[in-house]
């Protein structure tokens, strides 16, 4: 067994590795594994690796990304002909080492920006087992849901002054804004990449309240430009798939139920696009999304791991 850096991997290779392991449960494309992987500006190099048997064949590989002090562990898989040969702790190691060099000191198991889990899908007990025993520490659950909304869902009755509407293109720069003084970080980032790539809008759901932005929802479908989070696992479904999130309402503005209300709108806009599957992804808030007529789908364990 040897090991090579990231860069030299082949994207359809990796994926046939991903779809021969898991697909059944979480099929992947070569896009998005393009788009979350290979093109990704946090992905580092030293913590990225593949492990080849004798014959040069791809039997493992390990995605690392970091910012600052914050690195990740995006994704680790052994083909399972070759488990419990060590492969997946020297992957580890690799990528570990790789993530210190760069100045991190603490390593989540996906979250990653452009992730595809959470955490460790809770089925995938090999993987449970291997992180458990290389020091990393469960720190609780995340869920995504589901529900089937093939009836057909009804934009809900708003109070008065309040609107819900599709973001106009012309406004891009008044949610930026309102999205770095309100929730700064990682959706700011992710909206901004959306622009970048095309987006004009009919991604982002505004809420507001006498003409000022109180709260967001984003909707995705399979036209949005960027693979999101809540729609990478559509080619599951027959039906049409949609999904909604990040979300959120302004500080000041919570407890007034102005997040069930656009949680409903987000549905509904979803709905008059013909999606009948809706997804909400990597959620702690169980009992909310139940009330909405959504059910657990998928469950993962988070871990994390200080490197100092």
């Amino acid at each position: 067994m040897h090991y090579i850096h990231w860069e030299k991997a082949d994207s359809t290779i990796v994926t046939s590795l991903w779809n021969k392991n898991i697909g059944e449960t979480f099929p992947m494309r070569n896009h998005l594994m393009r788009q979350n992987s290979f093109n990704h500006s946090q992905v580092i190099k030293n913590a990225s690796w593949l492990a080849l048997n004798e014959n040069n064949e791809l039997v493992g590989f390990i995605v690392g990304k970091s910012s600052g002090r914050d690195g990740w562990i995006q994704m680790i898989m052994v083909d399972e002909e070759y488990r419990h040969e060590g492969i997946g702790k020297e992957l580890l190691k690799l990528s570990e080492e790789g993530l210190k060099e760069n100045g991190v000191n603490n390593i989540a198991l996906g979250k990653d920006r452009y992730h595809y889990f959470p955490g460790v899908p809770a089925n995938l007990q090999d993987l449970q087992r291997l992180v458990k025993k290389s020091g990393y520490e469960s720190d609780g659950f995340e869920y995504d849901m589901l529900g089937d909304f093939s009836a057909g869902v009804s934009i809900p009755t708003l109070p008065a002054g309040v609107t819900c509407e599709l973001l106009p293109f012309k406004q891009k720069n008044a949610l930026l804004e309102f999205l770095q003084i309100n929730f700064p970080g990682r959706w700011v980032e992710e909206a901004e990449d959306y622009f970048i790539e095309g987006g004009q809008g009919r991604e982002f759901l505004i809420m507001k309240d006498g003409g000022k932005i109180i709260g967001f929802a984003r909707i995705n479908d399979e036209k949005s430009p960027v693979i999101f989070q809540n729609t990478y696992w559509t080619p599951l479904f027959d039906k049409k798939v949609g999904g909604i999130g990040p979300l959120g309402i302004v500080a000041e503005e919570r407890g007034n139920g102005y997040g069930e209300k656009l949680v409903q709108a987000a549905m509904a806009f979803l709905s008059e696009r013909g999606i009948q599957k809706i997804i909400i992804d990597w959620t702690t808030l169980v009992s909310f999304y139940k009330r909405l007529g959504f059910v657990p789908w998928r469950k993962y364990n988070t871990y994390s791991k200080n490197v100092e």
